[in-house]
């Protein structure tokens, strides 16, 4: 049984869709259906009389190129395993578990640079991340307006400091050697922009420009440096953007391959969405790990329904309650992460804007002050 050239790479959804109607299997129309969108369902509409006869695929009205219409034959390249419906459903099983994983990715990976100290670190993320999910790396640097303070008393001019924004003048050159170099090296689709800010704060610049992103990824800050973005950029921007933020601890090297996956689990809002924005790497973890901190009674697995949504996406998951043993669930977390060996914490950002401050949950405010390993946040 071949396939049919034609169609190999042009159009692989119309192409996995014949190799459905092979098996007369109308079910999987409609599961690959969900995944690609319109087009899988216009050819199972406008084309039904596609069938096999003879070991040939045949199609009495799909055009063909050039606009010629009519009867034509596979290829005559065989896929091997192909001579039984079984080994043609062995096939299929793995060609929908490539595109799952293909339409289940992070396609624009944004990448904040701001975090001089660690630029190094930064590039190995983006790196490791863009080869992973075949992304684009689109850098972001950005260099503050200068700041203005109201006067102090009448008729006085205000006050400016422009210390941050000559500080990431100077180093801007470092900043786009280091990436575009790294980038090339790496073989990765990216771009960098450089930003000349008419906002002094940085993260509300990086919230403007994180709007088309699937991931944004940044550092956790020196919050003893005088130097660099503001103290509380990264739980306002976590708050602000409405992106998957993947925060990389401050010190340390970086290994993303995110085998294990500790997911922090509450019945809430917020963590429902930082589970279904960590999707692409729960697919490629090994195991996945729900935690509960003190909140199962007996007999009962308050992740369960979790549990079971991500096993229909081929999820290995284990659900777990842990006590606090009186830490604070943060330190809870971090604990547990810690001891089950995982590369990777997701959690749900608690927080909102009140008046001009932003407040913070105390889960929140304490991973971001105290992670080791890299965390996937989401509000």
């Amino acid at each position: 049984m071949g396939v049919l050239d034609t169609f190999n790479h042009r159009r692989p959804n119309i192409r996995l869709a014949l190799r459905l109607g092979l098996l007369g299997q109308a079910h999987r129309w409609r599961e690959v259906g969900c995944l690609r969108g319109v087009m899988v369902g216009h050819v199972q509409a406008r084309h039904p009389p596609i069938h096999l006869l003879q070991g040939t695929l045949v199609d009495e009205s799909f055009p063909l190129p050039g606009g010629e219409k009519g009867r034509f034959a596979a290829s005559s390249h065989p896929i091997p395993g192909l001579d039984s419906h079984q080994g043609a459903s062995n096939f299929l099983s793995a060609e929908c578990t490539q595109m799952m994983e293909g339409f289940m990715a992070y396609k624009t990976i944004l990448l904040c640079l701001n975090e001089i100290a660690r630029l190094p670190a930064l590039i190995e993320a983006a790196e490791q991340l863009g080869s992973k999910f075949k992304a684009h790396i689109a850098g972001l640097y950005v260099i503050p307006a200068v700041q203005v303070y109201p006067s102090s008393g009448y008729g006085t001019a205000p006050d400016y400091f422009d210390g941050n924004r000559i500080y990431f003048q100077n180093h801007r050159a470092k900043v786009v050697e280091a990436f575009e170099s790294a980038m090339k090296r790496a073989g990765l689709s990216f771009d960098l922009h450089v930003v000349d800010s008419g906002y002094a704060n940085i993260g509300d610049e990086v919230v403007d420009q994180a709007r088309a992103a699937d991931l944004v990824v940044l550092s956790n800050i020196d919050r003893e440096g005088s130097e660099g973005v503001e103290s509380d950029f990264v739980e306002r921007f976590v708050i602000a953007a409405g992106r998957p933020v993947l925060v990389l601890p401050y010190t340390g090297k970086i290994d993303l391959k995110g085998e294990q996956v500790l997911v922090g689990w509450s019945d809430a809002r917020e963590s429902s969405r930082a589970v279904f924005d960590a999707l692409p790497f729960l697919v490629k973890a090994k195991q996945v790990r729900l935690v509960s901190v003190d909140v199962a009674p007996r007999g009962t697995l308050p992740a369960a329904g979790m549990a079971e949504a991500l096993d229909r996406h081929g999820i290995k998951t284990v659900i777990t309650d842990v006590t606090s043993d009186g830490m604070s669930v943060g330190e809870t977390l971090l604990r547990a992460a810690k001891d089950h060996g995982a590369g990777l914490v997701v959690l749900g950002a608690y927080g909102h804007s009140r008046f001009a401050e932003m407040v913070f949950g105390g889960v929140t405010r304490h991973v971001l002050r105290h992670l080791d390993i890299p965390v996937l946040m989401s509000h």
